[in-house]
């Protein structure tokens, strides 16, 4: 499908179309959204489209190949700009109402198949960031205030917890150095602590009494 430096001034639905070869948004100009819901796509190719913010549904949609992955991006504020990192691209394009983790798994599988395996775990460390972030939003329509977003992101405190645990300290598997820095600071803290004076002389005292009455 070819949609190569096309204009569209209305939303686009592709909704759970089936493109076995490839579909050509290289320039396109998408101005009132694009739902790819459910689409299944052979190869993608999606450089220099010019898009609004979160203008984008991406939800189980699948593809074999990517080709590209730069947008220019219309804000409701200020001038267009580019954005050319593709998780920064998933982040600024996508419906932050409808969050799923699919994009940015098919977009880890693209840059795994590529052999881009330093890319591939940024990718899927940037959508448990997003993920984690999206589930302690609330959105509301039309007026902006808060509003309880749906269960489905709402997490449980337990939750929250551990992947605030994981993401500080291992980065979500990718920065597991993190879990060596700490504990080599645990050992040179301890190391430091039992250095000072009187700290082992009680403990050795203790030592010593016990093996006088064992005896």
């Amino acid at each position: 499908m070819l949609l190569l430096d096309a204009r569209f001034e209305r939303p686009v639905t592709l909704k759970r179309a089936r493109i076995s070869d490839t579909l050509n948004l290289n320039g396109a100009s998408l101005l009132d959204g694009l739902s790819l819901y459910g689409t299944k796509i052979g190869r993608l190719r999606f450089t220099g489209a010019c898009l609004k913010e979160n203008s984008v549904d991406m939800s189980e949609c699948t593809f074999e190949t990517l080709a590209g992955f730069t947008v220019v991006l219309l804000p409701d504020r200020g001038g267009p700009r580019n954005v050319r990192k593709p998780f920064e691209v998933l982040a600024e394009i996508v419906d932050r109402k409808i969050f799923s983790m699919d994009r940015y798994l098919q977009l880890e599988k693209d840059y795994n198949r590529k052999g881009d395996k330093a890319g591939a775990r940024k990718i899927y460390r940037r959508g448990r960031l997003q993920a984690r972030k999206n589930a302690t939003r609330r959105w509301s329509e039309g007026d902006g205030n808060a509003a309880p977003e749906n269960t489905v992101d709402r997490w449980s405190l337990q939750r929250h917890a551990w992947e605030q645990f994981l993401a500080f300290f291992t980065g979500y598997g990718v920065q597991t150095w993190r879990l060596f820095l700490l504990a080599t600071l645990f050992v040179a803290f301890g190391t430091w602590w039992y250095s000072l004076p009187g700290h082992l002389r009680p403990q050795i005292k203790l030592l010593h009494r016990r093996r006088t009455e064992a005896s």
